[in-house]
């Protein structure tokens, strides 16, 4: 195979250091739980005739590597993120690098991939790639982004001393703003999570580009997508199958949910769906059905820390005057603090029993809305 340097008529830069002064690099570039072990630039510009690579040796303390750890910090838990599984026999375990030593192969492969797809499709914005062989967790990742550029007005100063206000069109986004595409695989685990964007690529209906033409993977759910829908399955069948107790289903589910994962870091729908509907066999039946139909996996489901974090946030309780209540998931269906009361019309009625520790403070904004008459 050609190398990526040869065939994109542009040669790594001579900024490479020895094995002593990379070494010492690694060791130096360590920014929470991630060490940059080899990276690589790249122009994706299709106004350009090709595209083209260099070699980016990271430093102790330098702006460049600042702005890639943030990325992939931010990035590797999103709960917006697609992931997905290779196994041996497919496409990408053929092109994957076994080592770092051969991580520009593959550079060579996506980037030329990429930059072709662009040319051919106008919905593919130009930017600029970075490409990171990172050690994260103790393990083997490989990170990538597709950065858009950002059209924007710069201030100049003259040689007269005269200002003037510029458009710059290749300025790259921040690394808490939109305008990229991304995908981190990790080596050791063969599990792959990719950014949620479609285009319109060669396709009447947009596509995922990264997934389908480059890593040529399948898709799951993202994080926030099953939550999201599992929340529609639970409500859907406690709507369905009952008519009394339907606010104390609901803070029992909410509370299953953050004891779960609070547990081992996974959600079981199964356990949840059994320990909730435990007093109606129908409703497991209908909940379960309702979640394949949904594809939400039968087995246990890893979850990030911000999954974590979102299911043990307290929940906000709204009464129909406005009054708001922020409680625990733990504390949502316990006797000895609540007590609800629902009448014929259907209103509920909320007793709050440990009154005595009732102080001043500020209401946290919640996600998790739980509306309750008064």
């Amino acid at each position: 195979m050609e190398r990526g340097t040869q065939r994109c008529r542009i040669r790594p830069k001579s900024a490479v250091c020895g094995g002593v002064q990379r070494y010492l690099c690694c060791i130096l570039m360590k920014s929470s739980d991630i060490v940059i072990k080899k990276c690589f630039l790249c122009t994706l510009d299709p106004r350009q005739e090709l595209a083209g690579y260099n070699e980016f040796i990271p430093g102790s303390d330098d702006e460049i590597s600042r702005y890639i750890t943030k990325l992939i910090l931010r990035n590797r838990g999103s709960m917006q993120a697609k992931p997905a599984v290779y196994k041996e026999d497919s496409y990408l375990m053929q092109i994957l690098p076994e080592q770092e030593e051969s991580f520009e192969a593959f550079v060579n492969i996506i980037s030329e991939e990429m930059f072709s797809l662009m040319q051919e499709n106008s919905s593919l914005l130009p930017g600029c790639g970075v490409f990171a062989w990172v050690l994260m967790d103790e393990q083997n990742v490989i990170a990538f982004f597709k950065l858009d550029y950002q059209s924007r007005l710069m201030n100049a100063v003259g040689a007269d001393g005269r200002i003037a206000w510029k458009l710059n069109q290749t300025l790259l986004p921040g690394s808490s703003q939109k305008g990229y595409e991304f995908f981190i695989i990790n080596l050791d685990m063969q599990r792959i999570l990719v950014s949620d964007k479609n285009h319109y690529v060669n396709h009447d209906e947009p596509v995922n580009f990264m997934a389908e033409y480059i890593l040529k993977v399948s898709l799951n759910h993202s994080e926030k997508e099953m939550l999201d829908t599992i929340d529609d399955v639970v409500l859907d069948t406690i709507s369905q199958c009952y008519r009394e107790d339907v606010q104390q289903k609901v803070f029992a589910y909410k509370n299953a949910m953050a004891e779960k994962v609070e547990e081992d870091g996974r959600i079981h729908m199964g356990e949840v769906a059994e320990e909730i509907f435990a007093d109606n066999e129908a409703a497991v039946d209908i909940c379960k059905e309702k979640l394949a139909q949904n594809r939400i996996p039968r087995i246990p489901v890893m979850v990030g820390p911000k999954t974590e974090q979102k299911l043990k946030k307290k929940h906000k309780i709204i009464t129909s005057s406005g009054i708001e209540i922020l409680v625990p998931p733990d504390l949502l269906n316990d006797d000895n603090f609540f007590e609800y009361f629902r009448d014929s019309l259907g209103n509920t009625t909320i007793m709050i029993k440990d009154n005595n520790g009732i102080s001043e403070g500020s209401l946290e904004a919640s996600e998790d809305d739980i509306t309750a008459n008064d």
